[in-house]
């Protein structure tokens, strides 16, 4: 028998129209960015565009992409990105699939041991001395190596670990399977929600993050396209190198510089949302457990 369909209320109107303006308040943003990297350089330079320029122009484009740093930025923060994000979800689940073991001897000295590092740092000139003394400064691994690990994603590992059933190990410890056959072969297939999530939150930490190539980086051509674009952008406002246009289009670069840089990073989000989902219930459950 066919349920009913039923009738549309004023409530359902009034959430559609909040949805909407919700929508148009995250969508609009992106809009007018576009839309004023695209104006004309004589319309861009009477005002702002609201909607859409009269006259198209990529001239903004074209200045952008003359500055050969720009592409190897592209290339680093790529690099950075996908090998960061692969050996921070590979040795944060291991070690938190240590810990989440029950036998483990000094378990609890080992949290608490892990915890400091949540709430205290070294600083920031003991960070950069110790980038020196182990060689990392100016290299870059110093994008890969220091952030490898962290507790709190730990901690969200070892929630989610704790939904897997514990036959599933034991049965393949039984058959002959070593720890890290249970780990590789066991655990990270039925982890793939939580792989996601972490793997999301730590790519677009790496994606934006323009710090480390400030402080840690020398080589211009190591610096990551965050940094570059700001430096773009710094140049365009403050009018300067004439010889490339930057004064002509000083109010369109900005816009030209900031549409480029998520563009790679699109094609993650939807494809890992449902696993971020799914990792919120199984960790909820698991934690009221």
């Amino acid at each position: 028998m066919r349920k009913k369909l039923h009738s549309v209320t004023a409530f359902d109107v009034i959430l559609a129209i909040i949805m909407v303006l919700i929508c148009f308040a995250c969508v609009y943003p992106m809009w007018y960015i576009l839309a004023n990297s695209l104006a004309a350089p004589e319309i861009a330079n009477r005002g702002p565009v609201a909607w859409w320029p009269k006259a198209l122009s990529l001239d903004a484009y074209k200045v952008v992409f003359q500055n050969e740093y720009i592409l190897s930025g592209f290339k680093i923060t790529i690099l950075r990105t996908v090998v960061a994000t692969f050996t921070h979800v590979f040795f944060t689940s291991m070690v938190a699939y240590g810990m989440s073991r029950k036998d483990l001897i000094g378990k609890k000295l080992y949290m608490k041991i892990a915890m400091i590092t949540m709430f205290f740092n070294g600083g920031l000139i003991p960070n950069f001395i110790l980038m020196i003394k182990l060689e990392l400064y100016n290299t870059f691994w110093v994008y890969i190596l220091p952030g490898m690990f962290t507790f709190y994603n730990m901690v969200i590992f070892m929630s989610f670990l704790r939904s897997i059933p514990e036959s599933l190990m034991e049965s393949a410890r039984l058959d002959g399977a070593s720890e890290f056959t249970v780990y590789w072969k066991i655990v990270m297939p039925n982890a793939k929600p939580v792989i996601a999530t972490i793997g999301l939150f730590t790519a677009v930490y790496h994606w934006n993050d323009y710090y480390q190539g400030v402080v840690y980086i020398r080589d211009k051509t190591l610096e990551p396209l965050q940094y570059d674009g700001a430096a773009t952008a710094g140049y365009a406002c403050a009018g300067r190198d004439n010889d490339i246009g930057y004064r002509k289009v000083r109010r369109n670069v900005r816009g030209s510089i900031t549409n480029p840089v998520p563009v790679p990073a699109y094609p993650e989000v939807p494809g890992k949302r449902r696993y971020a989902w799914r990792n919120q219930r199984v960790t909820k459950a698991a934690g009221a457990a």
